[in-house]
């Protein structure tokens, strides 16, 4: 068949006439500016008491992941998440989600359930990861119970999640109704959830929102005005994000939520809304065993365990990749953290728990730092896994 470039052109420009209409109608119908929908929608989920959340996404070119020996230089990771999140519990995100991670057929596989509480998390293993030099499959089939002043993340040389009050949380959602995290390129197509009619809202991250925004976060954690350096490290960071597409499904009247995906060079999300309001369905850890017992019995020293608030000190933003150290009131700048006292990463009350010289940053001589060997699931004061430590020694 020969195309024809007159009919062509008419197609695009019908096409596109089609399109405009649409965007014009539904300025006209809503009568309001795109931003303030967004804006309307938030404030309209965080009104509601709770939500389920089904999150699926991919993850492409992965070269390590934190904890997990990956079988190939660089694969794919995938992931499913159906979580209970109680919206009126924030900023204390309790919560119980089930979830699947995968990598590749041969990579890491990690199925269970995590559930937060008030006073307590509590994991529940139903695939286990596998090391070479240790097995896990104790792990299996059991409540783990994770008291509230341990952190999991830091034991591991991760960054914990953010702590926030009250008055945080307030803060933090004012500024979500005034600062302008995203920018709608269009709004057009229709569908149905449940009966409500949402538009689908196309939009790209507002890099300068998101920097405000951080800048915020950042200041609320630490109660304190971050310095210029920090700014700067946030800005050129976020400036250097690549380049993220996505979709909004918006109930046109209800403002609520329905849909929201994403998209990028290396990965995509996923994510729906639904069962609004409905109590949370949570899991019985009457018979949990706590984790300190699991850690005590790879030899590790539990005793010298820290405290939450031995915790506190420098703080990363994971998907940014970057360090920002603690906040200050004024704007001289210091990296020097006293609780690190070799730099290596580590916390010295961690070293006392790994076994190793919290004067060396390189406790077993490989040439790898302490921090960063912890951080890759590696024992660093030897050979083999981190999970084998105790057996090693």
């Amino acid at each position: 068949m020969r195309l024809n470039p007159t009919h062509l052109v008419w197609g695009f420009a019908g096409a596109a006439a089609l399109i405009g209409a649409a965007i014009l109608v539904s300025w006209l119908t809503l009568g309001r500016s795109l931003g303030d929908d967004v804006t309307r929608m938030m404030g309209t989920m965080f009104a509601q008491q709770s939500v389920v959340i089904r999150t699926k996404g991919t993850v492409e070119n992965v070269t390590s992941v934190p904890l997990f020996q990956l079988p190939k230089a660089s694969q794919s990771i995938r992931f499913g998440l159906r979580t209970q999140l109680d919206l009126q519990s924030l900023p204390s995100l309790i919560h119980e989600t089930l979830f699947r991670v995968q990598a590749d057929s041969n990579g890491v596989d990690l199925g269970g359930t995590w559930a937060q509480e008030a006073d307590s998390a509590f994991l529940f293993l139903e695939v286990a990861p596998e090391y070479a030099d240790v097995n896990l499959s104790s792990l299996k089939g059991k409540w783990i119970r994770i008291p509230s002043e341990l952190s999991l993340a830091e034991i591991f040389g991760l960054e914990p999640l953010p702590t926030f009050d009250a008055e945080d949380w307030a803060v933090l959602k004012d500024a979500l109704s005034k600062i302008e995290l995203v920018h709608v390129e269009r709004v057009d197509f229709t569908k149905v959830f449940d009966g409500d009619t949402a538009l689908r809202y196309t939009f790209v991250p507002n890099k300068e929102g998101l920097v405000s925004f951080l800048t915020l976060l950042r200041e609320r954690q630490h109660k304190a005005q971050i310095d210029l350096e920090t700014y700067r490290a946030i800005q050129a960071h976020v400036r250097a994000l690549p380049t993220i597409k996505g979709e909004m499904w918006i109930g046109r009247t209800s403002f609520l939520l329905h849909e929201l995906t994403l998209h990028s060079t290396d990965w995509d999300l996923d994510l729906s809304f639904s069962e609004l309001n409905k109590p949370l369905v949570k899991s019985s850890h009457e018979n949990s065993t706590s984790i300190l017992n699991f850690f005590q019995e790879l030899g590790f020293n539990v005793a010298a365990l820290p405290g939450e608030s031995s915790l506190k000190g420098s703080i990363t933003i994971p998907f940014l990749d970057f360090s920002i150290p603690g906040a200050r009131a004024g704007m001289e700048s210091t990296t020097v953290n006293p609780n690190d006292t070799d730099g290596d990463g580590l916390r010295n009350q961690l070293e006392l728990f790994y076994g190793t010289n919290p004067l060396v940053q390189d406790t077993d001589g490989d040439g790898v730092s302490d921090g960063a060997e912890v951080t890759a699931g590696r024992n660093p004061n030897g050979t083999g896994s981190l999970f084998g430590f105790g057996l090693d020694h």
